[in-house]
């Protein structure tokens, strides 16, 4: 297991460093009179100055992605050949159609199409690198259906992205709290976690999920538990973009 912390100012400084900046000094503004327009709008300003292009206004209320990195291109656009018995690595978008057929039917609990909500994790994942990423489209694949791990591996998803996906799926059985705890000491199951929770807590919006009022209130409760197990800079780059906000429950420094 790796334990390894995914460090975006470290992989792309240029890109992100004026976002960490300016998103401090917001942060600190949002507990006075700033309305959740006033935040997104700010927020969606810094992350296009930092390098997030590829959203406009038109489009104001989807979540925005990173550019990708050089270095991942080349993987995202072929093939490249397993080490695991000849089997062929899929692609991004690959890993992204697998995921999207294997969730089709399916709605997110607040009722749009369960691929919108792989999207937003995915798109969040982007700036800690292409198996983050691919990870993000995959992240309930395990818990939601009947695909297993060596399944994943047999159709070319890349043995890392599995390794993540496994650790950030529940235990079968397990109490919700117990398993964001042992999620929270992962770091890059962290990283998923995080933008599949903020994802989740929207409270002027009706669920349409059974016992709706009790998965919010266990959501609320994971946040700090999944915040405090990663940086400070990580969880302004992710809730940023998947749910601003909630950037209003980051304590103060």
């Amino acid at each position: 297991m790796t334990t390894n912390q995914p460090d975006p100012q470290r992989d792309k400084p240029d890109l992100l460093s004026s976002l960490l900046r300016e998103t401090f000094d917001l942060v600190d503004e949002v507990v006075a009179d700033i309305t959740d327009e006033e935040i997104d709008d700010r927020l969606r300003a810094m992350l296009r100055s930092a390098g997030y292009t590829d959203m406009d206004d038109s489009d104001a209320d989807q979540p925005l992605s990173a550019p990708a990195r050089p270095q991942d291109q080349p993987a995202d656009q072929r093939d490249v050949s397993a080490g695991n018995g000849g089997i062929t690595e899929l692609t991004l978008d690959g890993v992204a159609a697998l995921a999207t057929k294997a969730h089709a039917g399916e709605l997110e609990m607040y009722g749009g199409p369960y691929e919108g909500h792989l999207r937003t994790v995915a798109r969040a994942m982007r700036p800690f690198g292409r198996n983050m990423e691919m990870a993000g489209w995959l992240h309930d694949i395990l818990e939601m259906t009947d695909w297993t791990a060596d399944k994943l591996r047999r159709a070319g998803v890349p043995e890392p992205v599995v390794s993540i996906v496994e650790r950030v799926t529940p235990m079968r059985g397990s109490d919700y709290l117990d398993s964001i705890r042992r999620i929270a000491q992962d770091p890059e199951a962290t990283l998923v976690k995080i933008a599949d929770n903020a994802d989740s807590i929207y409270p002027d919006r009706t669920a349409i999920v059974p016992d709706a009022d009790k998965k919010l209130a266990e959501f609320e409760e994971a946040r700090p538990i999944l915040w405090s197990a990663a940086s400070r800079e990580n969880v302004i780059v992710i809730v940023s973009q998947v749910n601003p906000p909630l950037l209003r429950h980051l304590p103060t420094v």
